[in-house]
């Protein structure tokens, strides 16, 4: 269990920007899960999880992992930060050993460390010649596949990845949380409802809840974004105008955005109409509001974003 009670905090100072604050922040992480906090650095995402690990101080208010201070608990604590850095005169074969030597776990081989991630090829290389991207990959496999850690804090940790190991690591972390207690931070919207299990946002030090169903519902309703595998783009366009439960359909290349009330609704008409045409699908997934009118729709006393611009389903966030 991560707890914050009445917490305050700030960050280091920047050039040229102000540092990143907490101002009385209350949160409580129960149990195993992934508690996700949507914001940006700015905001004090960072700050967040590096108060977590014990890495920076609170000013006020109190800080706790299962009951401990961060300090105490630190070897049950798995914390990956937005920009990691490994030691630069190993081998990551020789870092992944060090790890589990570090955190009294059985030595297991560098490949099985890194598998998840699909990064095992990165195995003999010396950390100094690997990309940040590749830092990250290495930082995040260490901490998902750490045996001992019961807490993990992951600062951003899909950005930055190649596509393959941030689809992997998303995975991983979604597996991961049935027995670890987690916080993540992301500026990513889409990122965000991937991971949680629970969603806050915190902006200008401030944290708020987060109803999972705001960060993909529109005032105008719900989107799916529909990706073909093949031919019959039109066929299915066609198919799910006819559905009841659909709205509107927006066709583009290879994909089909879908509005309609609800998304269990839309799920439902898309696969009728898959099965109707015969169509082979790729991907379906909710199409999310951006940030910036997540936040917008928490400062109105009635909890919805604004409308998306006419015949457009609102853009993705990054």
């Amino acid at each position: 269990m991560i707890a914050f009670a009445a917490v305050s905090a700030r960050g280091r100072h920047a050039r040229g920007k102000p540092p990143a604050m907490l101002r009385k922040v209350n949160l409580t992480c129960w149990g195993h899960g992934a508690f996700v906090v949507i914001g940006t650095p700015a905001d004090g995402t960072s700050l967040l999880v590096d108060v977590a690990a014990g890495v920076e101080p609170a000013t006020e208010g109190r800080v706790s992992v299962f009951g401990y201070s961060p300090d105490i608990m630190r070897p049950r604590i798995a914390y990956v930060p937005r920009h990691p850095i490994l030691p630069d005169a190993l081998r990551v074969e020789e870092i992944c050993e060090l790890a589990a030597v570090l955190r009294s776990e059985p030595v297991r081989p560098a490949s099985e460390r890194l598998a998840p991630l699909g990064i095992e090829s990165l195995a003999k290389r010396r950390s100094i010649t690997l990309s940040p991207e590749e830092t990250k990959a290495v930082a995040l496999a260490l901490a998902l596949t750490s045996e001992s850690a019961s807490v993990l804090l992951l600062d951003e940790p899909l950005s930055g990845l190649a596509a393959q190991a941030a689809a992997r690591a998303a995975m991983t972390i979604r597996s991961r949380a049935a027995s670890a207690c987690m916080m993540i931070t992301t500026a990513s919207v889409r990122d965000a409802t991937k991971l949680a299990d629970q969603l806050s946002l915190l902006t200008r030090g401030m944290l708020a809840p987060l109803p999972p169903a705001l960060a993909h519902v529109g005032h105008a309703g719900a989107f799916l974004r529909v990706v073909v595998a093949g031919d019959g783009l039109s066929d299915l366009a066609r198919a799910l105008a006819d559905e009841p439960g659909v709205t509107s359909v927006t066709e583009k290349a290879f994909v089909l955005v879908v509005a309609g009330p609800n998304l269990l609704e839309i799920a439902r008409a898309v696969a009728s109409a898959s099965a109707r045409t015969r169509v082979d699908l790729e991907v379906i997934e909710p199409v999310v509001l951006p940030i910036e009118i997540v936040c917008a729709s928490l400062a109105s006393p009635r909890m919805k974003p604004p409308p998306p611009p006419p015949h457009e389903p609102p853009k993705e966030s990054s």
